[in-house]
Order: C-alpha cells, then structure tokens, then sequence
C-alpha cells in the first residue's frame, strides 16, 4: 500500500496575506503596476486568484495595501537625532533615507511614480502623504535652521522629487550608493540653507 504524498501545510490569515503581499511587492516592482495582472501575483505567491480576491479584492487594492506599508516605512526612516548639528543631521537624514529605500527596493519602485499606478486618486493621494510626512519630519527635526512656511513646505516637496530621481539614478545602477546619498545630503542641505531663506 503506497503512501500519499503529504499535504503542504497550511499557512495562518496573516502569513498568507504576507506572502501575496510580498509576492506583489517583487512583480510591481520589478515590472510596474499596468504590467502586472493578479493572476501572476497569485502565481507568484503559490495561491489561487479567488485567495488573492479574498484576502484583498482587486489588484488596485493590493497596490493600495502596498503603498500604505510604504508610507509607514517612508516616514518612519527620516526620523533622525533633534540634538545632533546641522551638518551630521543632514548625513543622518540622507543616509537613513536611503538605507530604508535600499533595504525595500522592489517596495519603493512599485510606488514610485514611474512604476506605480499613474492616474489613480487614492495612490497618488498616498504618494502625497509620504511625502508630506516626509515634509512634516524634516520642518520638526530642522526647525532651528528654517522656519514652517508655505514657501518652505514647497521647496521640501521639490527636494522630495529630486530625491525620487536620484533614487531611480541608483536603482537602475546610473550612480553607487556613495554617490547618492551624497547628491541627497547636498540636495537637503541647498533646499534648508539656500532655497527656502
């Protein structure tokens, strides 16, 4: 009598909707989110479409899921030492910034500009709170070098663009990471010192 195979086991709600998540994380990100059907998401995660459906719904849904964990990533990676001078909270800024981009990469291209779902409201509304978060950290941890202004706000959000740049520079291996986070410290420094007085 021949034994049956056994049967693979069975993952617990959460490590389920974990595994589709970062299936989705590393398909957006490697192909952008118009190229990537949810098909391939389930295939990707080793489910079927109706579990990726239940545990999220459409693939805009799971998108939004992505951009929500981002914006939470994002925001909490600016979050450098009040105390330290200028200079080094600059490099702080710069580099802890960069290292939270580096250590999610597949994460940050899929809600990037250039790789997530252009057009759609609720996405561009997060990508908008990332970086008006980001805008919010850096007027608090910088509030004795520039004041909070509207013209301040602007020019930190212009800075979030050029760093959205010079991280796709990086990402597509234009520039090492030596580079770029020196061209980020340079870019935060002009903006506090420069652009916004």
């Amino acid at each position: 009598m021949s034994k049956s195979a056994p049967r693979a086991r069975r993952l617990p709600p959460e490590a389920r909707r974990r595994a589709i998540l970062d299936a989705a994380i590393r398909l957006f990100g490697r192909s952008g989110y118009s190229n990537v059907s949810a098909a391939e998401i389930a295939h990707k995660a080793g489910v079927t479409p109706a579990l990726v459906h239940h545990y999220f719904g459409p693939k805009r849904q799971i998108f939004l899921a992505i951009m929500a964990e981002w914006q939470q990533l994002a925001v909490q990676s600016l979050n450098v030492d009040r105390t330290l001078p200028f200079r080094a909270r600059v490099e702080s800024s710069a580099t802890s910034w960069f290292e939270q981009i580096a250590r999610y990469p597949a994460l940050w291209m899929a809600t990037d500009s250039e790789g997530g779902a252009s057009g759609d409201q609720d996405v561009a509304a997060t990508r908008d709170a990332v970086r008006l978060g980001a805008v919010e950290l850096i007027l608090k941890k910088f509030d004795d070098v520039v004041d909070d202004t509207p013209a301040a706000r602007w020019a930190l959000l212009g800075f979030t663009g050029y760093h959205d740049i010079a991280m796709r520079a990086y990402m597509r291996g234009e520039i090492d990471a030596a580079t770029t986070i020196s061209l980020l410290a340079e870019g935060l420094s002009a903006t506090l010192t420069t652009a916004i007085p």
